[in-house]
């Protein structure tokens, strides 16, 4: 399937050139200082680089005699599932496959496509095709690249090529670069959380709705899946370009039926950690489906562990009591709202789908968003 763009590169270069053409007869030197104006943006060099990517992979598959099999992706609509909870319980759910890449804000698309141009020169600078702007931040990124630091990344994307400058951390260029990558990195989020919040019908930023970003600190998730699960783990790592077995360079929808977890770590009321290309999953304190699955709890600080001692010494309760749980989940949603670094896990009684548990899980990056819903019986 090749590498999908988000932003539209194409449109904006269209509507560019047809602006310009209309003001040249006007006046000519001020459209040469609009198109000077415009060369220094995000969107002018994002979309030059976009175009350079996709003139080298036509390139490189031109002249090719093996033919590349195309993999038709599932029709986006509503899937009937039923699955079995760990009390023996079966549940009846929907799953609600959304296309949401028309209605992504235009400053996410140019980090999601930002992200595909970096991995591009730092993971397949073998394959030839990437832009050649990351070239100096080769070896800083290699081992960083799933951390996704779009604020580092926009920053040395702005500067360019700075092989050559000398005191480097202390020039004006430098310092521009950095606080425009910080404008640009606080509106992104600033514009992500309202979208997230909009698609996902307020759950985004509800404090009692659990988030989890796959892959928030490791390029698995939860277990060490390299080794572990094999099969889940190259799922997930070819959302991101790689190479085909027919060395054509390309990105896989990750599939959601794969995902499943023994425990997660979560905020709750939004994702601390970065997520604008990773995918997110909500989970509803609220939702048996969810609340039936869990079987511990645990917090860095070891505020969590006092508040259960306390709570034992208050109420005459043990750990298997029932308001001992519904107590303890409560303190545990307010920690994970509270804390804006590692957040809390939740252990689960055994590996758990994540369609079973969740509500949401969007990835943007794809312009994906899935709903999941249960029938009455």
């Amino acid at each position: 399937m090749g590498i999908k763009f988000s932003f539209d590169a194409e449109n904006y270069r269209k509507n560019l050139a047809d602006s310009l053409r209309e003001k040249r007869s006007e006046n000519p030197t001020e459209t040469r200082a609009q198109l000077k104006r415009e060369r220094e943006t995000l969107q002018y060099r994002v979309s030059a680089d976009i175009r350079k990517v996709q003139e080298k992979i036509r390139a490189r598959e031109q002249g090719k005699e093996e033919k590349v099999e195309h993999i038709e992706t599932k029709e986006i609509g509503i899937e009937i599932l039923k699955m079995e909870g760990s009390d023996g319980i079966e549940h009846e759910l929907s799953v609600h496959t959304l296309d949401i890449s028309d209605q992504i804000p235009e400053t996410l698309k140019l980090q999601h496509d930002l992200y595909r141009l970096a991995f591009l020169d730092v993971r397949l600078s073998h394959a030839g095709v990437g832009p050649g702007t990351f070239k100096r931040l080769q070896e800083y990124l290699k081992e960083r690249i799933e951390f996704q630091d779009f604020y580092r990344i926009t920053s040395e994307y702005l500067l360019g090529d700075t092989e050559n400058m000398k005191g480097y951390d202390n020039t004006p260029l430098v310092n521009k670069a950095f606080n425009d990558a910080e404008a640009i990195w606080r509106k992104t989020i600033e514009e992500r959380d309202n979208f997230y919040n909009t698609i996902t019908e307020g759950a985004y930023t509800d404090k009692k709705v659990f988030a989890h970003v796959v892959g928030a600190e490791e390029e698995g998730y939860t277990i060490n899946l390299k080794e572990d699960a094999p099969d889940i783990y190259k799922n997930l790592k070819n959302r991101y370009p790689h190479t085909h077995s027919h060395h054509v360079v390309q990105e896989e929808i990750f599939d959601v039926h794969k995902g499943k977890s023994d425990y997660l770590w979560f905020n709750a009321g939004g994702a601390y950690y970065d997520n604008t290309a990773k995918v997110t999953m909500l989970c509803d304190s609220r939702n048996e489906r969810f609340r039936n699955e869990i079987e511990t709890f645990y917090e860095r600080s070891g505020r969590l562990g006092e508040y259960a001692r306390q709570l034992r010494a208050d109420r005459g309760v043990n750990n298997t009591h029932p308001a001992f749980f519904d107590e303890k989940l409560e303190a545990v949603r307010i920690l994970a709202a509270e804390n804006n670094q590692g957040g809390v896990r939740i252990g689960f009684k055994r590996e758990v789908p994540w369609l079973l548990i969740a509500d949401w899980i969007i990835d943007s990056y794809h312009g994906r968003l899935y709903k999941i819903t249960e029938n009455q019986k």
